[in-house]
């Protein structure tokens, strides 16, 4: 069972690295790219990973430990209401994802399936694409909710509900997602990964352990045009899919990192090539 053990022993220590990345994007308010004819000032910070596992794969005891760095609570029930907030007798509640600024939604079991789930659906990718989102609601309301955070806010009033938010997901299922338009959207604006535990006896000795480094980010970060004609070429020569949008997610790695680094550029680009499997082939 040793190649078992080696090959899940590389699969956690990535997902460890991983969703230390994620955490720390999130504090990053703003990125600033350097392009040939303009500054571009739209990439939305925050790092999402979709992770794919069985039961029994310790995905709980994950979350839980994202629950320990970020303060927040997992989300278990995911729906519209649940993530964006919602009009309950004529009072406004306070989306989660409000309380999510600056932090990481840890998602447990994210399995929306029918046309029912079309809003919850629609939610999920505007919050991790680039945290805004509006719906309108023809309910009135008592109390008029208001909140700002420097540029972010979140407002309730007759009419509706909109916010501006800067979070990204955590989102650990063992439904296998399915090649259909919504899951596609979806993956691709994370980083999706799968793993197993092929050997039992690592959860009984302990050598299964999540552990979630801290990083130290700027607010404010700046890539200079050299660095970024660097990150884009590498998602050039290493991607299939979605080049422009890998290219993304790699400056979003540098800017927690302050640095390249190839060969987590390269597992990054293998995992969204292979949204099929989302695994690399260790």
């Amino acid at each position: 069972m040793k190649n078992s053990s080696d090959k899940t022993k590389k699969q956690i220590s990535l997902i460890n690295r991983l969703v230390s990345l994620a955490i720390a994007s999130a504090k990053i308010k703003t990125i600033e790219i350097q392009q040939k004819k303009r500054v571009w000032k739209g990439l939305y910070p925050p790092i999402s990973l979709y992770i794919y596992a069985g039961y029994g794969s310790l995905k709980t005891t994950l979350l839980e430990e994202i629950e320990k760095k970020t303060g927040e609570g997992t989300i278990k029930k995911c729906t519209a209401a649940g993530l964006v907030g919602s009009i309950d007798d004529g009072r406004g509640l306070i989306s989660p994802v409000w309380d999510h600024r600056g932090k990481v939604m840890a998602i447990d079991e994210f399995n929306v399936k029918g046309e029912s789930g079309t809003e919850t659906k629609q939610a999920i990718l505007d919050i991790i694409e680039k945290g805004k989102y509006r719906k309108n609601i023809g309910r009135a309301v008592k109390n008029n909710v208001n909140i700002k955070d420097e540029n972010l806010f979140f407002r309730i009033k007759e009419g509706g509900i909109s916010f501006k938010t800067r979070c990204g997901a955590v989102i650990c299922t063992m439904v296998k997602h399915t090649a259909d338009t919504f899951h596609m959207a979806l993956l691709s604006r994370c980083i999706p990964l799968s793993y197993s535990i092929d050997d039992p006896e690592m959860i009984f000795t302990g050598e299964i352990e999540w552990k979630i480094v801290n990083h130290k980010v700027k607010e404010h970060v700046k890539i200079s045009l050299k660095d970024w004609e660097y990150i884009y070429r590498f998602s050039m020569d290493h991607s299939i899919n979605d080049k422009i949008r890998t290219a993304s997610m790699l400056a979003r790695v540098y800017a927690v990192l302050g640095k390249h680094d190839d060969e987590l550029y390269g597992i990054i680009c293998a995992l969204r090539n292979d949204v099929e499997n989302t695994s690399v082939k260790w």
